[in-house]
């Protein structure tokens, strides 16, 4: 009760749950921009991250209106940290947006002059030396796909 009204207020569970969330959150965030980052998925993952990022910015957000209780320290707290939380997401989302622009549309350096002797370049990558024809897809290192060009 304040003022002889009855508030709501959250708990120090909910405001260490809610910071502990958006920790959560960004571990994701991190993991999926480093899992995502040598598949060569380029303009597909501009577009699903750009459309996340246009959800998260335009879409419906939770209004803390004027209401007829008053508002106690810990409803401040709790709307600073989902405020705080949804715009360093933001910046997250934008930042993994740019990176991905960046990676698409700088040039590559130029390619190194053929070696003047080619038995003395010698190559086997892990993923050649293991590819295979069937099984599971961790297994075969798109060697289908690949093996074409050893030839």
């Amino acid at each position: 009760m304040v003022d002889g009204r009855e508030v709501q207020e959250p708990t120090l569970l909910a405001l260490s749950l809610t910071t502990t969330g958006f920790l959560l959150l960004w571990a994701v965030l991190a993991g999926a921009v480093f899992a995502t980052a040598s598949f060569g998925l380029g303009r597909e993952l501009f577009v699903a991250v750009a459309g996340v990022l246009a959800a998260l910015v335009l879409g419906p957000r939770r209004w803390y209106g004027e209401s007829a209780a008053p508002v106690t320290g810990r409803q401040r707290w709790l709307r600073r940290l989902h405020g705080t939380g949804r715009k360093l997401f933001v910046v997250g989302l934008a930042s993994w947006l740019g990176l991905i622009a960046w990676a698409e549309l700088s040039p590559g350096g130029p390619m190194p002059a053929p070696k003047a002797e080619p038995s003395g370049v010698r190559l086997l990558t892990w993923n050649i030396l293991h590819g295979q024809e069937h099984g599971p897809p961790w297994q075969q290192a798109n060697w289908p796909a690949r093996k074409q060009g050893l030839g």
